[in-house]
């Protein structure tokens, strides 16, 4: 994709393997070099599943990567400037005001909302500031977070952990808080079970819309086999993907559109997934994503302008496909399976 003058011989998962794994049709081969491929998954690809809206669902509905369990993006760059948050919408809500939040799968497999493993610490003007505490951190990161919001010497008042790790995290809270005194303990159900509205911050920048272009541009080359991927229509797209470099219009937009606003097979009642939608007219061609369509769940579109139309594809392209996840996996071990949608449906 002349991304760089290696050969490409690596086979990438266009859509990320960190969402699963949908069959060979989320595979595509000798377009892209491995150095490309791993710096790629590491600059964008964990952006867009750690930071985005979709880190939310992919937690909330505990898919598995390539390494098996993903870890919360609650806690993804938590100790500096945590992109993402969950607080309660309900301010007035005492028993959780201020409160952080995570989302986890809960017993009828959606999403649920559970409290982050946290501090609750007060500052010298009597303020308090809720802290996420990753188990995992030794001293200095819970310091840094600590400096980081620039409350030095603030008091530690209450600490939001499940109990059995209570004794763990006791040597680093002692490290960082050597005096504190009257600390309250509190298991994270300790929120009760009434239901509650959660806000979400995401801090996404440049490297996330990266990722989605990525999605859209190599998703595009493994469905329309007469694009090469290295036509001159789409070098302004691959620097961007590949170097940053910010062309004078973002070639991702968000649309308040669905790809599948009239698609009502039983499936898409039912499971989760991801839609992908390539389109040509006379000028342009451009992809259409959608991710985490669900039950009562309708993400925004995501409008990817991939360049001009190239001679090699025909006006009129217009193809989609959709990538569900299954109750159980499939014999090969795939998480779901990838249809064609019927784009009269669409």
């Amino acid at each position: 994709m002349h991304y760089c003058p290696n050969e490409a011989h690596s086979p990438e998962h266009w859509l990320p393997r960190s969402l699963g794994t949908f069959g060979p049709l989320q595979v595509l081969n000798d377009k892209i070099c491995d150095d490309c491929n791993q710096a790629l998954g590491s600059e964008v690809d964990q952006e867009f599943t750690r930071v985005g809206p979709e880190a939310i669902f992919r937690a909330g509905l505990g898919i598995e990567g390539r390494h098996g369990a993903s870890k919360s993006p609650f806690y993804f760059r938590a100790s500096t400037t945590q992109p993402l948050r969950a607080t309660n919408a309900d301010v007035s809500d005492e028993e959780t005001a201020g409160l952080l939040w995570e989302t986890v799968p809960g017993d009828d497999g959606d999403p649920q909302g559970r409290l982050l493993q946290q501090l609750v610490v007060v500052d010298c003007e009597g303020n308090r500031h809720a802290v996420p505490f990753n188990i995992e951190w030794p001293a200095e990161v819970l310091r840094a977070a600590i400096k980081h919001r620039g409350i030095e010497g603030a008091k530690l008042r209450e600490i939001y952990l499940d109990p059995e790790h209570l004794e763990r995290a006791k040597p680093v809270l002692s490290d960082v808080f050597p005096k504190f005194s009257d600390v309250q303990h509190f298991a994270r159900s300790g929120a009760g079970q009434q239901r509650r509205t959660l806000l979400f911050e995401n801090r996404i920048g440049p490297a996330y819309f990266r990722a989605v272009a990525k999605i859209a541009f190599h998703g595009s080359l493994r469905f329309v086999p007469e694009l090469s991927g290295h036509e001159w229509e789409f070098d302004v797209l691959r620097r961007f993907i590949r170097r940053g470099e910010l062309p004078s219009t973002n070639p991702v937009q968000p649309k308040k559109e669905s790809i599948v606003a009239r698609f009502g097979d039983v499936f898409m009642l039912r499971d989760w997934g991801h839609v992908i939608a390539v389109e040509a007219n006379y000028t342009t061609l451009r992809v259409k994503l959608q991710f985490f369509v669900g039950p009562a769940a309708v993400p925004p579109t995501w409008v990817v302008r991939i360049g001009r139309r190239p001679d090699s594809v025909q006006s009129g392209l217009a193809l989609a496909y959709y990538a569900h996840y299954l109750d159980e996996p499939l014999p090969d071990g795939h998480a779901g399976e990838m249809l064609a949608l019927d784009v009269r449906k669409l």
